[in-house]
């Protein structure tokens, strides 16, 4: 479903198809929290924000709660006749007031995989995302794995820091 609906889309590093991207926070997903609908709106993740199909498409294909959770991480939101782009901090702090901490969870592992796919973007992109990433998800790593029962995300946030800790240091040397 997800391949079907990227079919043509490319990671902005280019080198292999979008795809590949939700089937591997997916798997990151799987190897901590073993619930199905969190896994499979993990694979769906994008599809709403970057094609055609609808919220109301995937409730239909799986069940209202996997199309709840791609709704709620989708940033694209219909305004007076136009789309526009929410700000990652206002998603997020719609996540936490909504006390969705699943939804959450997969934009963690969603800006995870970002990081460690980051070298192929270009330097600005990569230091915004690390601002983004220390000001706005490290904070929230072990908050949300204490709510959904995953310990030892200290892991997580040490994984996360030291990702953008490497990419800033990188571009200074510069």
């Amino acid at each position: 479903f997800a391949k079907k609906w990227h079919d043509g889309q490319m990671r902005k590093t280019g080198d292999k198809p979008f795809y590949s991207h939700p089937i591997a926070v997916a798997g990151m997903v799987a190897e901590k929290y073993l619930k199905t609908d969190v896994i499979v709106a993990s694979i769906l993740h994008d599809v709403v924000e970057d094609s055609e199909c609808t919220a109301e498409l995937i409730e239909e294909k799986f069940n209202k709660r996997i199309a709840q959770i791609v709704d709620r991480l989708t940033r694209n939101r219909l305004v007076n006749g136009k789309y526009i782009k929410l700000n990652l901090e206002k998603t997020l702090n719609k996540l936490r007031k909504l006390n969705d901490n699943e939804a959450l969870f997969i934009k963690q592992m969603d800006r995870l995989h970002n990081l460690q796919t980051i070298k192929g973007l270009k330097p600005k992109k990569q230091k915004k995302m690390v601002r983004e990433t220390n000001n706005l998800f490290i904070r929230l790593v072990s908050i949300i794995g204490d709510k959904i029962g995953i310990h030892g995300q200290l892991h997580l946030e040490n994984k996360m820091f030291k990702l953008g800790y490497d990419t800033l240091r990188k571009h200074k040397k510069k």
